[in-house]
């Protein structure tokens, strides 16, 4: 991927979030969307790359 340059407003970093996302992929062995899985139990949502019992993060607000 060349290098580029990003422009950005408002509350949030998404260049560096994105950079950040890109190197966990890279890292992870650049899994495919069929690689993740999501738990919902309740309120609680969370997905994870690989195994359910593995890293995870939450999702939704």
């Amino acid at each position: 991927m060349g290098a580029g340059k990003a422009y950005e407003g408002g509350d949030r970093d998404l260049a560096t979030g994105a950079q950040r996302a890109y190197g966990w992929w890279l890292a992870a062995g650049r899994p495919e969307a069929f690689d993740f899985g999501m738990t919902v139990d309740g309120d609680l949502h969370r997905t994870w790359p690989g195994t359910e019992d593995g890293p995870s993060w939450p999702v939704g607000p």
